[in-house]
């Protein structure tokens, strides 16, 4: 790894890695909402939505459209303290992308007219995020706990603040900050170091007139941000048009540097992190008073918190506020954590940290805040052996300084329809935080411990036996062990009697086995970081496998035992029972959720597809989970199976393994077809559809019947997607740039083993839907009017092959993909030969498809919002 400074104080981390052919660029900058002064409120914010807007070199929209042409992407993101701005493309224009992500930096020209409009899809973003749940309960986390310091702004800001940015503003802003003692360049990925240095330097290196500004207000903000803790509790619901509850407890929690932060993140991980965690074991498996509970910290420089969050049921609201004060208790008084959990927890923190730097971008990422941390480059393994050191004693310690039960903060989430007041809520949180302190034992938690004392890029292919086929790609560089065996199943394979039956499946197939109750099953693979889980989609059933290489013989016997031997346990079905329920009520309170299922049902009418995946109501009203596992046992043994894998692991060596855990197991040849997936799938007749909603934002979607899996045009299909789509897309440079139509407007692709889905989706401000609808009809049309332009076809294409590349850097996502391609009867090399039917799209292809696809007589479209387009 290659470190160094520039002459003009510009930090350069640079990292080979030659794994793929893709490099991560990114440029992280000193700035970020803690920076801005009164009436800047959201410019941090919104210069990362201009800096890509346009230079003296490049047009708008030149600069998106020149990365998807050199099969990249480009993004950025705000925080408190940072924007970050970040590209990945091919290795062969890594030099170029160096040369724009500099020239984007520093000579951004901050258009008047591109100002005006992307102030207005701000405004768009501001009010999404208005009708999220999740967004705004967070809002009052944060508004409490940072009160009165600059962190308890929204860091998008207010849309009074926004309405009124001028572009001297911006350019002020951009000024104080954007200079190269302000700035890091980190880049990863296939090029050698010291040519790619030399790169950084000549369009890095310039010798900006520096504000002397930037380092004395960045020290003077932080330094003087330390939220003060909480004087006392604050309990507040926020009511209306919801239909499912959430609930909030936090409290504030130490700085990043801090050496309580890492034991306060070992805490986190005990009480609510994973299947064998105190929460989840209590709350969700044994009382089961919620679906969904949670453990976490938020550690940035300036001070954090410590979090606990549930998704209960409406009926037990008050249940789940008393079992999260006596737990937090317990923790804290009575039962700290033992040895057992905190070596569990080590595991997993590290292992989540290998599962995040899988990706060239997430390795970047990683360097530029290790930066931002005192340990600089070292961080990683300064925190590993901090994390290494902690025991329970520092753990408790921790607890008792930064978790004042009594002054907690407890928001939520509460439909219309439940009464209950704070007043009740704060009562049932304080008895259960009594009870905890009597020192009152759970019967339900027994923590058991669990002891554990050639590079080959071609794919290895061979039957295990009648009915199981087996496909695996060798990286010998990789430390992960993947496996995912898929079957024939999912929606295809269900009717409104039983939908979100292999959902069900999916969900507690590895809750227990045979010989593993559930407590001791999610204990061991919580204890080894593994991952281990099952999956259900429209066409398939499956159980996949992540885990560190030299562990993977003892896991594969697991995973083998969770196919052949598994238990579905009661509990567990009552928990998925209830996360069924938060499923339906969650789409509910998404616009945009709802939007599409209405979609979805319209289009496919009597088809399975038409039905969600996690299922519906009836689902909810089965007692029996001794006959989901029998039913469970005919689909497996109605085969047949394919399972892909990709490790360090030598074929034959995997193969043999295999061969062996599934010495019983004899399922059935042949493809198998299912009553509901004979029913064709028309397509529909120009119509549309509206839905009432009282939300800030109307929902859009147009679209029409797509294309199979086995559709020769499947490759052109993606790219007229993309020449829709994508920063540098139609839909995007013309909706979002041109009009402000829209903070979200994308195209929306799908395949099956029947016909997928081709929509573009939009929303939009209430009084932009005729016009909305209008532009997207447009943009459409034009597709089947003129062929698409050599350089919107080279974008696309690049783009399309950059993304894939991208996303095949990750283990489990080939072996996924090996196995659901040879499953379909695709082939299992489909990935390989995708870059091919790509590169050999034409222009007339993608107009003749369009022609055929997108003819208006076909196009069904569906608004869901507070009026209905005229």
């Amino acid at each position: 790894m290659l470190h160094r400074k520039l002459a003009n104080g510009l930090e350069v981390v640079l990292k080979e890695n030659h794994f793929s052919k893709m490099v991560a660029l990114q440029c992280w900058v000193g700035a970020g909402s803690l920076h801005e002064r009164q009436g800047e409120y959201g410019m941090a914010h919104c210069i990362e939505h201009m800096l890509f807007k346009g230079t003296s070199k490049h047009k708008v929209g030149e600069i998106s459209s020149r990365i998807e042409a050199f099969g990249g992407d480009v993004n950025a993101y705000t925080t408190f303290d940072q924007t970050v701005f970040y590209l990945t493309l091919n290795a062969k224009h890594a030099f170029e992308g160096v040369s724009i992500l500099a020239d984007a930096i520093f000579n951004s020209s901050f258009d008047q007219e591109e100002l005006a409009k992307e102030k207005e899809v701000i405004l768009e973003e501001i009010r999404r995020s208005q009708d999220n749940p999740s967004h705004l309960l967070g809002r009052k986390v944060f508004e409490a706990i940072y009160q009165g310091t600059p962190a308890a702004r929204p860091i998008i800001g207010y849309a009074e603040s926004v309405e009124e940015f001028t572009r001297d503003d911006i350019i002020g802003f951009h000024k104080r900050w954007y200079q190269p003692n302000n700035l890091k360049v980190i880049a990863v990925g296939d090029f050698d170091a010291r040519t790619m240095y030399e790169a950084v330097a000549e369009h890095f290196g310039t010798l900006c007139e520096q504000d002397s500004n930037v380092q004395k207000d960045a020290a003077l903000t932080i330094s003087d941000l330390r939220p003060a803790k909480p004087s006392q509790m604050k309990v507040e619901m926020l009511r209306g048009d919801y239909m499912q509850p959430r609930l909030e407890v936090a409290f504030a929690g130490p700085r990043q540097d801090s050496p309580e932060a890492i034991a306060l993140d070992l805490a986190a991980f005990v009480l609510g992190s994973g299947e064998s965690s105190r929460l989840t074991r209590r709350l969700r498996d044994q009382k089961q008073f919620v679906s969904a509970v949670a453990a976490s910290t938020y550690n940035p420089k300036f001070g954090g918190l410590f979090e606990v969050s549930a998704v209960p049921e409406p009926e037990q609201f008050l249940q789940a506020a008393y079992e999260i004060g006596f737990e937090l208790a317990r923790l804290k008084l009575h039962e700290p954590v033992t040895p057992q959990e905190i070596a569990r927890a080590r595991v997993n923190l590290k292992a989540d940290q290998m599962y995040q730097e899988e990706t060239l971008a997430g390795q970047a990422r990683s360097i530029g805040y290790s930066l931002h941390s005192r340990d600089k480059l070292a961080y990683d393994r300064v925190y590993a052996a901090k994390l290494d050191a902690i025991g329970a004693e520092d753990v408790r310690n921790a607890l008792f300084h930064w978790i004042d039960l009594e002054k907690a903060m407890i928001f939520g989430i509460l439909p219309a329809s439940v009464s209950l007041n704070e007043t009740a809520i704060q009562k049932a949180y304080l008895d259960g935080v009594a009870a905890g302190s009597r020192g009152k034992i759970d019967p339900f938690i027994t923590m058991i411990a669990k002891d554990k004392a050639e590079r080959d890029t071609g794919i290895f292919h061979r039957e295990i036996k009648p009915g199981i086929d087996f496909v695996y790609r060798r990286n010998a560089s990789c430390d992960l062990f993947n496996l995912t065996a898929v079957t024939q199943g999912g929606l295809q394979a269900e009717n409104m009697d039983n939908s979100g039956l292999h959902h069900c499946f999916a969900s507690l197939l590895a809750s227990a086995t045979e010989e593993r109750s559930f407590e001791d099953f999610s204990d061991y693979i919580e204890g080894h970081g593994a991952v281990l889980g099952g999956f259900s989609g429209k066409d398939s059933l499956g159980l996949k496998l992540q885990c560190f290489s030299e562990e993977a013989r003892e896991m594969v016997h697991l995973w083998a035992d969770c196919l052949l031997r598994p238990r579905f346990p009661e509990t567990q079905w009552r928990n998925t029972q209830m996360e069924i329920k938060d499923d339906i009520r969650a789409e509910e309170d998404s616009p945009s959720g709802v939007a599409i299922r209405m979609f979805q049902r319209l289009l496919y009418h009597q088809h399975p597809y038409s039905l969600p995946v996690y299922g519906s109501g009836k689902i909810l009203d089965r007692e029996d989970h001794f006959s989901l596992l029998s039913e469970f046992e005919c689909r497996r043994d109605a085969g047949p199976w394919v399972i892909g894998g990709v490790g360090s692991w030598d074929a034959e060596d995997v193969y043999d393994l295999l061969s062996r855990c599934l010495d019983g197991f004899h399922p059935r040849t042949g493809s198998r077809s299912f009553p509901g997936s004979q029913i064709i799938v028309d397509k529909p007749k120009a119509a549309t559809h509206f839905q009432m909603k009282d939300k800030e934002q109307t929902h859009i979607v147009v679209g029409t019947k797509g294309l199979d899996w086995f559709a020769k045009e499947r490759a052109t299909l993606d790219v007229l997607s993309t020449v829709l789509g994508g920063s540098g897309g139609r839909l995007f440079l013309k909706l979002r740039d041109q009009e402000s139509l829209a903070y979200t407007v994308t195209p929306v692709s799908s395949y099956g083993c029947h016909a997928g889905v081709f929509a573009a989706y939009l929303a939009c401000a209430t009084d932009k839907v005729d016009q909305a609808l209008q532009g997207i009809f447009r943009e459409f049309l034009d597709l089947q009017a003129r062929p698409v332009t050599d350089a919107e076809l080279t974008r696309a294409k690049n783009y399309l092959l950059g993304s894939h590349e991208s996303d095949m850097q990750r283990g489990d996502a080939q072996a996924m993909t090996m196995a659901l391609m040879q499953l379909y009867g695709v082939g299992y090399d489909d990935f390989l030969k995708y870059p091919e039917a790509v590169e050999s799209v034409t222009a007339s292809d993608i107009q003749s498809l369009a022609s055929t696809l997108l003819d208006p007589e076909h196009l069904l479209s569906v608004i869901v919002g507070r009026k209905a387009p005229s």
